[in-house]
């Protein structure tokens, strides 16, 4: 810690000196060591996927491959060697996430990632091709690092992803693609969230598949209405430039949430049919509970109300499953759900689980 706090007022005198002059050897070792070699950065733990429902540990190996290390015997396969995940041209891809087909044949690549707010959530997906050695990049015409939350169908023939607040899909064998959505930029935001919803609900992937592949359910916001905050931005450029950001203070207009489900070839939106103003709730969690129904939480904006609802997507109707209602706030977290984006724990009978303080202490039912 001394070391440290040593190199503190260092900084601070590397700033006074005029540019012209020349550091000391001593204090331009230790400002390269610091803020080029970044020696005094903690170590990241890179990659880490699973395969077959968690018996292998998905990692890139020293060399560039990627590798899956089986867990009980510790066996290595190599999925990809660093040449085949080299396009011709560009240097080896830089793996930041991985995903995979049900067959693990198909392996999507997410690199050269860009922060939106707070994550990196945006940048490009590759696709390799275990079978035939083959490497191609999805959306190829696409602007650099605009493709966001791509996932592979079910039966791993098609790509599915964000571009521009609009859905898109993409044939893996053709490379043809479909607009599903096409309404969306400025005020309209298709398979991801609002600023409300990403802030404080934390829903960020906003569309998944159905487990057939044929239909893909998605959140759409229209933030028509919204106040504007206006910020300062002093990093993106040299000079600041102004940034519009639609923020809903207490009390202001709200983002109208909807949930559709649209067919993975394009066609109509089937809207669901939930009851309430939509700028007067929010839809946190979504999830297919089987290749047609849906299941979802809904919550008044005041937060006092909650509703876990299931939802037919070919019609739209809705069913109430379970509510609660209090008079100051109902807590919807639920620290039995492995995935945080599910509304409800399933349970391996097709039961739920609903969690609820509806007699003053917190209960599972």
């Amino acid at each position: 810690m001394r070391r440290v706090l040593r190199l503190i007022p260092l900084l601070v005198l590397a700033v006074a000196v005029p540019a012209a002059a020349q550091l000391p050897a001593r204090l331009e070792a230790g400002l390269r060591s610091v803020l080029v070699d970044r020696a005094w950065a903690g170590e990241r733990l890179g990659l880490t996927a699973w395969l077959d429902g968690g018996q292998r540990l998905v990692e890139v190996a020293p060399d560039g491959s990627l590798i899956a290390t089986d867990n009980a015997s510790g066996q290595v396969e190599t999925l990809a060697t660093r040449d085949q995940l080299t396009p011709e041209g560009i240097p080896v891809l830089e793996v930041e996430d991985v995903s995979f087909s049900a067959d693990a044949r198909r392996i999507l690549i997410f690199t050269s990632s860009r922060t939106v707010w707070r994550d990196n959530t945006r940048g490009d997906y590759w696709l390799f091709d275990r079978a035939s050695r083959r490497l191609r990049q999805v959306a190829p015409a696409a602007p650099p690092s605009s493709l966001m939350f791509a996932k592979l169908s079910p039966d791993g023939t098609r790509v599915a992803y964000v571009r521009a607040q609009n859905l898109y899909v993409e044939d893996v064998a053709s490379g043809k693609t479909t607009a599903l959505t096409r309404d969306g930029g400025g005020d309209i935001i298709n398979g991801t969230s609002d600023w409300v919803t990403e802030e404080e609900w934390g829903l960020r992937d906003a569309f998944a598949w159905s487990p057939d592949g044929t239909r893909l359910l998605y959140w759409r916001f229209d933030t028509t209405g919204v106040g504007r905050y206006t910020l300062l931005d002093m990093l993106d450029r040299v000079y600041p430039t102004i940034r519009q950001v639609p923020y809903p203070k207490a009390g202001t207009t709200n983002s109208a949430v909807r949930l559709g489900v649209i067919p993975a070839g394009g066609g109509a939106t089937t809207w669901l049919r939930i009851d309430g103003d939509p700028r007067q709730l929010y839809i946190p969690r979504a999830t297919w509970r089987d290749a047609r129904h849906l299941l979802l939480t809904v919550v008044a904006r005041r937060q006092n109300e909650a509703r876990l609802l299931e939802a037919d997507a070919r019609s739209g109707a809705v069913r109430v499953l379970a509510s609660d209602r209090n008079d100051t706030w109902v807590d919807t977290a639920d620290p039995l759900a492995i995935d945080p984006s599910l509304p409800a724990f399933p349970l391996p009978d097709g039961e739920l689980t609903w969690l609820s303080d509806r007699d003053g202490w917190r209960h599972v039912y």
